[in-house]
Formats: C-alpha cells, sequence, structure tokens
C-alpha cells in the first residue's frame, strides 16, 4: 500500500520530572563616582549572588491519535491529549554584601550595606489540554520521530526528538 490509515490509538502514560539549578557567583564593584563639584566617592562593593530553583512533577498523560503511514517508511501523526499533574517548585535567591565602607573626599564616607533575598514556591497547573503532531520515520526495530505539542489556552509550545525501539 501506498497510503494507509493507522486507525484512532489510545495512550496513557505517566512521567517524572526533577529539576535542581544552583547559580553562584562573586561580584566585585569599584565605585567612583563624582558628585558635582560637592566631593567624589570611591570604594568597592563585594557581594556573592546565590539562586537556585528545584521542581518536582509528576504527569499522567491521557492521549488520542491517528497517523497516516506513507509507503511503509514514514508517518504523519496528530492528536489530542490531557495532562493531569501535581508538583510543586521552589525558588530562592540572595545578593547579600559584606559591609563596604566608602570614602569621601572632605569628610566620613558612607557605609553600605546590600542585601536582597527572594523566595518563593508554587504548585503545578494541575490540568493541561494539548494538541500534538509529528512525522515519525519507521526503520526496522527503530522509529524516529520530531513532534511537537501546543498547550491549548497559554503559549506554551514544545517539541520533542527521539528514538523508539520497537519489538
Amino acid at each position: 500500500h501506498l497510503i494507509r490509515w493507522g486507525g484512532v490509538k489510545l495512550h496513557a502514560g505517566y512521567e517524572y520530572n526533577f529539576t535542581n539549578l544552583e547559580f553562584s557567583t562573586s561580584i566585585k564593584e569599584n565605585i567612583n563616582e563624582d558628585l558635582g563639584g560637592s566631593g567624589t566617592v570611591e570604594g568597592s562593593l563585594e557581594a556573592n549572588p546565590h539562586a537556585g530553583i528545584t521542581a518536582t512533577t509528576h504527569s499522567i498523560p491521557l492521549e488520542a491519535s491517528t497517523n497516516v503511514q506513507l509507503l511503509y517508511f514514514l508517518s504523519l501523526y496528530t492528536g489530542a491529549g490531557v495532562d493531569i499533574n501535581f508538583g510543586k517548585a521552589r525558588g530562592i535567591g540572595s545578593l547579600n554584601a559584606q559591609t563596604s565602607e566608602l570614602s569621601y573626599n572632605g569628610g566620613d564616607g558612607p557605609s553600605v550595606d546590600v542585601e536582597a533575598n527572594v523566595s518563593g514556591s508554587s504548585k503545578v497547573n494541575p490540568f493541561n489540554a494539548r494538541v500534538f503532531g509529528g512525522v515519525q520515520i519507521n526503520l526496522p526495530f527503530i522509529n524516529i520521530f520530531l513532534q511537537a505539542d501546543k498547550v491549548i489556552g497559554n503559549e506554551l509550545v514544545g517539541g520533542t526528538m527521539g528514538l523508539r525501539l520497537v519489538y
């Protein structure tokens, strides 16, 4: 057959994702500011900013799809699905600097103490509806695919490229 319809397929599964990102660096900023005739402020600020994100998500995808197979080796497919999600994400950030003495020509210099701390957490969206489509190359024991996903109701778009073992 040159073209063959693959029927309607129902899919279900379980996906787990854990992400832990950390960022730390050192900053040393030299200050040399002319105050327009009333003096100059000089010195340096040193800080060690840190940020982190930890996310744990679980998803149960439920999908329906169909495909058209061209010759034997090429399939075009499309479908729709819903994802039932649970999990949470947490983010932290800090920019804390040592107290820095700045010099001011003509008097005592100011003292600068920098502190900024942020943190937050959120739960995942419990329900996503989406559509998807892709192309698949069917080789003996291996399928190579490229797929695009679009979540309905927001701007989230995703892409997946992969390899499936067929037995």
